[in-house]
C-alpha cells in the first residue's frame, strides 16, 4: 500500500503593497524657539524629511509609536497650554493631528507603545508616576491608569516603555530607582526585572528608552552613556555598545529613545550631533543615520519593518483558519 503525503498551501502573499507608502523612521523633535516636528526617514537612512508633521511653534512632542501598518502615528505632546496637552493622531498619508486624549498640564509622556491586536494605546506619565492606556478610539472614557504607586510604591519618575504582546508584558525603566520594572498588560503582578545600577558598580545611573525583541530587552543609558541588555527575566546583563565609541559622539552623548526595527537598534540623540542613530541587534556597524535640525532635541522614536522583508502565508482547513508572519532572510 502506499502512502501519500500532500502539502496544501492555499495561499503565499507578499505584504509589500498593504503597507501604507511613506517613511519607516519617525522621530518627535522639540524645539523651544522654533516650530516642533516629527521628523521621518527610511530605515537606511535616505528620504530625510525634517518636517514631515510640522507641529508649530510652542508645542512640546515627546513620545511617538506607529501602527506596525504604517497608517497611524500616535505622539504625546507636553504642552504648556491645557487645552494642547494631550496625545495626539494623525494617518501618515496627512491630514489633521486630533488630540484623541486630554493629559493634565504638566503631564511628561516620554513612553510610547501599541498593543495592536488589542486596539490599546499605552503611555508612561513621569510627572504622575503612572503607566496609563486607552482604546485606540481615543474615547476618554475607556482611559485606564494600570500602574501608580497605589499597586507599585516604588515607581517614581517612568520614562521607556515596551511591551511583549505575545507574552502579555509590559516593562518600563524607572529613572529614580534605576530599575527596569515589568508587569501584566492591564497592570497586574509587577516586578522587579533588574536594577540597572548593578551594570555601573552600583553608582547611579539613568535608563531612558527601551525595547524588546526575542526575549531580551534593550535600554539607553544617558549617565553611563551605554546601550544594554538583559534578558526579560533579568539574566545575562551586558553592556551592548558604548555610545561613545561612535565618531560623533565621542566626547558626549545623551541618549533619549530606542526602538527596534529589522534586527536594528534605533536611537534618538541630543548631544552634539543631534539625531538618529543605529546599530545591529549586537550593537555592532553602528553610527549617526541622519542629523535631526540643530536647533531642536530629539526625543521620542519609532520604526516599522521594512515591509518588502515581510510575507504572509495563509493555511486554511474548513472554517479555521492560521495566520503566520515570518521575515525573510
Amino acid at each position: 500500500m502506499r502512502t501519500f503525503r500532500v502539502a496544501l498551501v492555499l495561499g503565499v502573499i507578499s505584504l509589500g503593497n498593504s503597507f501604507a507608502s511613506g517613511a519607516e523612521v519617525y522621530a518627535a523633535l522639540n524645539q523651544p524657539s522654533a516650530s516642533d516636528t516629527i521628523e521621518s526617514a527610511n530605515l537606511n537612512g535616505t528620504g530625510y524629511n525634517p518636517a514631515f508633521i510640522n507641529l508649530g511653534v510652542g508645542f512640546a512632542p515627546q513620545g511617538i509609536v506607529v501602527t506596525p501598518d504604517n497608517l497611524t502615528l500616535y505622539w504625546s505632546d507636553n504642552n504648556s497650554n491645557a487645552s494642547l496637552s494631550g496625545i495626539y493622531s494623525r494617518a501618515v498619508s496627512g491630514g489633521t493631528p486630533t488630540r484623541i486624549v486630554a493629559l493634565p498640564l504638566g503631564s511628561t509622556a516620554t513612553g510610547m507603545a501599541i498593543d495592536s491586536a488589542g486596539q490599546k494605546l499605552y503611555w508612561t506619565n513621569s510627572t504622575a508616576d503612572t503607566i496609563s492606556r486607552v482604546n485606540i478610539d481615543g474615547n476618554p472614557l475607556n482611559v485606564e491608569v494600570l500602574v501608580s504607586t497605589s499597586n507599585v510604591p516604588e515607581i517614581s519618575n517612568p520614562f521607556g516603555l515596551t511591551l511583549d504582546v505575545p507574552a502579555g508584558k509590559m516593562f518600563w525603566t524607572d529613572q529614580t530607582t534605576d530599575f527596569i520594572h515589568s508587569a501584566n498588560l492591564d497592570g497586574s503582578m509587577p516586578a522587579t526585572v533588574f536594577n540597572t545600577r548593578d551594570l555601573n558598580g552600583g553608582a547611579g545611573t539613568n535608563p531612558r528608552g527601551l525595547a524588546t525583541t526575542g526575549g531580551k530587552l534593550y535600554w539607553v543609558d544617558s549617565t553611563t552613556d551605554k546601550l544594554y541588555s538583559v534578558n526579560q527575566n533579568g539574566s545575562s546583563p551586558a553592556t551592548v555598545l558604548n555610545l561613545l565609541s561612535i565618531p560623533s559622539q565621542a566626547s558626549a552623548s545623551t541618549a533619549n529613545g530606542l526602538t527596534i526595527a529589522n534586527n536594528k537598534l534605533l536611537w534618538t540623540d541630543a548631544s552634539s550631533t543631534e539625531g538618529v542613530y543605529s546599530a545591529n541587534i549586537d550593537g555592532s556597524n553602528a553610527g549617526l543615520l541622519f542629523a535631526t535640525t540643530a536647533s531642536g532635541t530629539p526625543v521620542g522614536i519609532t520604526a516599522v519593518p521594512d515591509p518588502s522583508s515581510l510575507h504572509l502565508l495563509t493555511l486554511a482547513s474548513g472554517l479555521g483558519g492560521v495566520l503566520v508572519w515570518w521575515k525573510r532572510r
